[in-house]
């Protein structure tokens, strides 16, 4: 494939080739196309260039080992660090969040300025609503605070078809935290509403375990109520859609061929049930039948929730899209259930039937399926470019520790929002206390530069906070991993949640260069430095040029003149534990 002229359809093509053409499409411009959202990946902020935690300085770390002079001939003001070519992930979190409200249809509890249906509000508290708009507010700040205040509509257009993508599971433990609480998906409808308006018609859908579940589960939990009560009420054009009520025949099927994960390997495959998966079977390895509702739409708002999970160590974004694929006949044990590779023969011989940490199967079937929600069309053709607009608001306000299927609740009061499902795993794993590093899901899966799915790495996230304040200043501990089935306890926690440390800073007489020394046992993701010149706020990247992440110098050319007014330090380790603090 060329970068000029890539073709309209994607055909199988040699491991070789397609290995040979993997630096097709560069990330920035992937992820500006998967959001439809140039405004948000381009602005640039105008308090502070990230949202991190303000440090008081300490002696040690922000006295220069030289004092800077001027010079007739300062270094070029080159190179500058563009902020708009990160992943924005916006994390709203509060405290004092009460849990989720009682009362349908789940109403704000405070009469909004954009809030479309005029004096229906709760007198009871909802902070669910409140979290969600906050969300959105860090993400899509632009209008707030106005009537015209429309935080989705950069990725979702009047008129569009739109499907929300909640996880939903079964009626038995829904308010222990085991799928997308049903307060937490009205403000997602409302605001998905006020973007594509009434010429617009939204979908809440999923296809759960077994074929009975879903009409069960939206009557039980109170989400078809809620949807009456919007349709019959205001107009609202939202219906239920059971994406395990179709016809096999008429369901797509997707081939990935050469771009599934599961054919980078040669290995024996393993659908749900233990059975080998054979090649040109249908399903069979690297085909998937995709519900039509999924690939009819033009913008897909993916709304999981965070929990553990046995295989996969969490279950959020990328987990979530297992619910593309219909469960065609009744319950587990009894029918086709998830027709997608969950062990492998290399996972068996493992032991515990490849549920183990190892496994290296489960998350190739998520990135697939992924693929699929990007880059498939709406007859199931595999394109070059992505086919439909994304966004994804994680249920964190409760989340799910111990296990996915008998959770025990945790509060964690958060709301994570990104526009592609790498990303946001990763920021929503950092928010539960664990390591992204040791999900496959997250790390392996982006790995990938051909038909990306997103970042994984620190350095091209941007997470977006209220009042200053990092990840490091509210989530200090792990939830605890799953333990009911196959235990990720020991294994998936995060063990350092402090920013990295300032060891010294200096200038570089000779080289006309600022040099910053930083320690993190994490490992040092990045190093920049903000400061005013010109009368413009400026950013530097820097460059480990010693040592090793874990302590490391850091260096870039740096006018001397600026160094002495003003100029902060801006660092995150890999854990998105992030510092700001002044040089001077």
């Amino acid at each position: 494939m060329s970068n000029k002229t890539p073709p309209e359809k994607l055909q199988p093509i040699s491991r070789r080739t397609f290995l040979r053409g993997c630096g097709m499409l560069a990330l920035g411009t992937a992820i500006e196309a998967l959001t439809g959202c140039s405004n948000l990946l381009t602005e640039t902020p105008t308090a502070s260039p990230l949202a991190v935690t303000l440090l008081p300085p300490t002696e040690t770390a922000l006295r220069p080992t030289a004092t800077p002079q001027p010079t007739a001939t300062p270094v070029p003001d080159l190179p500058l660090f563009d902020w708009a070519t990160l992943t924005p992930v916006a994390v709203a979190h509060d405290p004092l969040a009460e849990g989720y409200p009682r009362d349908l249809p789940f109403d704000p509890d405070s009469a909004y300025p954009e809030y479309p249906f005029g004096n229906a509000i709760s007198q009871s508290t909802n902070a669910a609503y409140r979290l969600v708009r906050e969300a959105l507010r860090l993400f899509s700040p632009e209008g707030y605070g106005t009537a015209g205040w429309n935080p989705l509509g950069c990725i979702i257009r009047p008129g569009d078809r739109v499907l929300i993508k909640p996880n939903l599971v079964d009626a038995g433990y829904w308010q222990n935290g085991q799928m997308t609480h049903p307060a937490f998906l009205r403000p997602v409808i409302d605001y998905v509403y006020r973007a594509c308006g009434p010429s617009g018609s939204i979908r809440l859908g999923d296809a759960p375990w077994s074929v009975e579940v879903f009409p069960r589960l939206v009557k039980d939990t109170g989400i078809q109520e809620m949807i009456g009560y919007l349709t019959a009420t205001y107009g609202v054009p939202v219906q239920l859609a059971d994406l395990n009520v179709a016809d096999p025949q008429s369901t797509p099927l997707v081939d990935l061929g050469t771009f599934s994960e599961l054919r980078q390997v040669q290995r024996i495959w393993y659908d749900a049930h233990g059975k080998t998966m054979h090649d040109g079977d249908d399903p069979g390895i690297g085909r998937y039948r995709i519900a039509p509702a999924v690939l009819e739409a033009d913008v897909i708002v993916n709304v999981p929730k965070a929990k553990v999970h046995c295989s996969g160590g969490i279950t959020v974004a990328m987990k979530n899209m297992i619910g593309l694929m219909p469960a065609w006949d009744g319950p587990y044990g009894d029918g086709a259930l998830k027709e997608c590779a969950h062990t492998s023969d290399v996972d068996q011989a493992g032991g515990r039937r490849g549920m183990y940490l190892e496994n290296d199967t489960i998350w190739r079937s998520m990135a697939d399926l992924n693929r699929i929600l990007f880059y498939a069309d709406a007859q199931g053709t595999l394109r070059a470019t992505p086919q439909r607009r994304y966004v994804c608001l994680v249920d964190a306000i409760a989340a799910a520790e111990a296990s996915q299927y008998q959770p025990q609740p945790f509060p964690l009061k958060t709301v994570i929002i990104g526009a592609d499902p790498i990303s946001v795993d990763a920021v929503t794993a950092r928010c539960m206390g664990f390591d992204p590093r040791q999900l496959k899901s997250v790390m392996q899966a982006s790995m990938r530069q051909e038909l990306p799915l997103g970042p994984s790495m620190p350095a091209q996230i941007r997470v977006i906070t209220g009042e200053q304040r990092g990840l490091n200043a509210h989530f200090r501990q792990a939830l605890k991993p799953e333990t009911q089935i196959y235990s990720w306890e020991g294994y998936l926690e995060a063990r350092d949640f402090d920013p990295p440390r300032v060891v010294a800073t200096g200038w570089d007489e000779r080289h006309g260069t600022l040099q910053i020394t930083v320690h993190d046992p994490s490992g040092v993701a990045w190093v920049r430095v903000a400061y005013v010149a010109d009368g413009e706020q400026r950013t530097k990247d820097l460059s480990l040029t010693e040592g090793s992440a874990v302590e490391g110098v850091w260096s870039a050319p740096f006018p001397r003149r600026e160094a002495l007014h003003g100029a902060t330090l801006l660092a995150s380790d890999a854990l998105f534990n992030e510092v700001a603090q002044s040089l001077i």
